[in-house]
């Protein structure tokens, strides 16, 4: 993490302001650029770093000096004590002349040697840059400059003065996952505004420039943009929330990093520094680690991450979050088909005593299921009724069914530590979640208001910023159809698309396909479902550990569609009654 300050000078042409020197590296203290704006009052932009350091010269002349010092004295008293020593033993004369000039040259020589010592300790520790990444290494370093300088020169012909400086960083990076640049204001600031001379208790600041994309920066307000030919402004945001600056999927070895700041001011802010303090961070191109919670993922940051390859063997961004609905947790992956999914099943018990809210749960409005989650073991689901329109859960316990690794039926565990006892690592991926018909699926009491074929809910029992896969688009049953894109998003996985009917078709499985889309970093699981049979009470549990299906928030008139996920084949768009209860994986909005 390199924290760089950024200071505005704002000046009238008449009375200038000093800027205040900062210390920089004395080998690379950086380009300076002064430009001067057109006439149209734009001021001067300017990203000289201050330099309050002696120069590399003035130190290395100054040690030299020293060095010739302690040398003459040095040579002077040998040469004295050799001429006395001389004097006194019966050398010849050109003995004693050789004599003389060796151990002169030996004291030389050793001062010499002393003075490289003294050099390697006093400059080198000065060569750093004093804002390079805390991490630096072979693999990961971050240069960034000392501090970022925009002196804004107002004039009195102009109501308003607009100043830009591109600050430049290079990135060295050797990871996994690529690297990202990110950059938000200090760890503890609690706003973005640049204050006069740093008094946060002041009335005169620059503020941040609104979130909305304007084509002009309002009055006395700061942004940045990453195009140098930008009219949009966005704000530096807070620690809680970095931006990427840059991002790439491969190594880079000195990858310059560009990010343009801009700030405009009017006649009335007084003269003076305004400053703040901005944080850059190297990482590579995982989920950030300010990811904790389910509620906390955005759009933003699943385009953020690296996207992996299409093979299964493909390193893949992952993340254990919690759901702050009920402490559960569930790891996320970034696919290749360019979406984040969740890789468990949903396992939220429902609860008449308990309203979900827009902040928790992906919904428009406060929602407090009519009925709550049946807890069942074995074959009978008692108290699921046969409803199309109003919501039914179901619970199995803690069930997991691990993959068998063919096309047998999968081998069911009835707690992780039994899991984990048989010796697998990946057990919470195989849990089997909850079921939900239609209803419960897409946070609805009375769903009979779906009626229009291919349209899609815009609600669903998933957490807040994520939301049910889309299944098809009218005329189509795979075009637009999330679940069977990042299934299809791998190689060796299907084979041949065979439609059939007004219910869409079906893919057989390349050889070993089956196996591999119920392992990382897909891990879609034979949960079963629960069928309901019309006026029957008992309902029936039926192929856990052999077959699966997945709710879309795509409907017809007669029913809804969902992913089929059988031994022989994968069924997109499979429509059948609402009234199934079928397990739930979420994708991000």
């Amino acid at each position: 993490m390199a924290t760089i300050p950024i200071e505005v000078i704002v000046q009238d042409a008449e009375t200038p302001v000093i800027p205040t020197p900062t210390p920089v590296d004395p080998f690379d203290p950086g380009e300076n650029t002064n430009i001067t704006v057109p006439e149209t009052g734009a001021g001067i932009v300017d990203s000289n770093n201050g330099n309050s350091m002696s120069s590399p010269a003035t130190i290395i002349v100054s040690i030299v000096i020293a060095i010739l010092a302690i040398g003459a004295v040095v040579t002077l008293l040998v040469r004295k004590y050799n001429k006395r020593k001389i004097s006194e033993s019966g050398m010849t004369r050109q003995e004693k002349r050789a004599m003389a000039v060796t151990s002169t040259i030996a004291v030389l020589a050793l001062t010499v040697l002393l003075g490289q010592l003294v050099v390697a300790g006093v400059v080198s520790p000065i060569a750093t840059n004093a804002a390079t990444d805390d991490t630096a290494s072979d693999e990961t370093e971050l240069d960034v400059d000392s501090k970022i300088t925009i002196i804004v020169t107002r004039t009195e012909d102009e109501d308003t003065t607009v100043a830009t400086v591109k600050n430049t960083s290079t990135a060295t990076s050797h990871q996994t996952f690529g690297y990202k640049v990110t950059a938000s204001m200090e760890a503890d600031a609690t706003t973005a505004n640049l204050y006069l001379n740093g008094d946060e208790t002041s009335e005169y600041y620059i503020a941040p420039v609104s979130s909305e994309e304007d084509e002009a920066l309002e009055t006395n307000t700061w942004g940045y943009a990453l195009a140098e030919e930008s009219e949009d402004y966005l704000p530096i945001p807070l620690a809680t929330n970095p931006i990427t600056i840059a991002k790439g999927a491969n190594n880079i070895d000195d990858e310059p990093v560009d990010i343009y700041y801009t700030i405009q001011v009017d006649k009335d802010l007084p003269a003076g520094t305004y400053t703040g303090t901005i944080e850059y961070t190297l990482t590579d191109n995982n989920f950030p680690s300010t990811l904790t919670i389910m509620q906390g993922m955005t759009t933003e940051i699943c385009e953020d991450t690296f996207t992996p390859g299409n093979q299964v063997t493909d390193p893949v961004p992952t993340a254990t979050l919690r759901d702050t609905r009920d402490d559960k947790t569930y790891t996320i992956a970034k696919l290749a088909d360019g979406n984040c999914w969740m890789t468990q099943n949903l396992d939220l018990d429902l609860s008449t005593g308990t309203t979900l809210t827009p902040v928790d749960t992906d919904i428009t409005e406060d929602w407090t299921p009519m009925r709550g989650t049946i807890s069942f073991t074995g074959i009978t689901v008692s108290g699921w009724d046969n409803s199309d329109t109003t919501p039914y859960s179901a619970n199995p316990g803690d069930v997991y069914y691990y993959t068998s690794g063919t096309n047998e039926n999968d081998i069911q565990y009835d707690s992780l530590t039994e899991c984990e006892a048989a010796g697998h690592t990946d057990c919470a991926h195989y849990h089997a979640g909850n079921y939900y018909n239609w209803s419960a699926a897409v946070a609805s009491n009375d769903s009979s208001a779906y009626v229009e074929g291919f349209s899609n809910a815009n609600t669903s029992i998933c957490p807040a910023g994520w939301r049910l896969p889309k299944s098809a688009n009218t005329g189509s049953f795979i075009e637009g159809n999330e679940q069977i894109t990042m299934v299809n998003s791998y190689d060796n996985i299907l084979g041949e698309y065979f439609p059939y009917g007004p219910v869409g078709g079906y893919y057989n499985y390349l050889e070993g396909g089956f196996n591999i889309i119920r392992v990382a970093p897909l891990y879609l699981t034979r949960a079963g479902y629960v069928w309901p049979y019309p006026g029957v009470p008992q309902q029936q549990f039926n192929g856990g550990g052999s077959a699966s299906r997945y709710w879309s928030s795509t409907i017809s008139e007669y029913g809804a569609y969902e992913l089929w996920m059988a031994s022989n084949s994968l069924r997109p768009s499979q429509l059948d009654g609402r009234y199934h209860g079928y397990p739930v994986r979420c994708l991000t909005k």
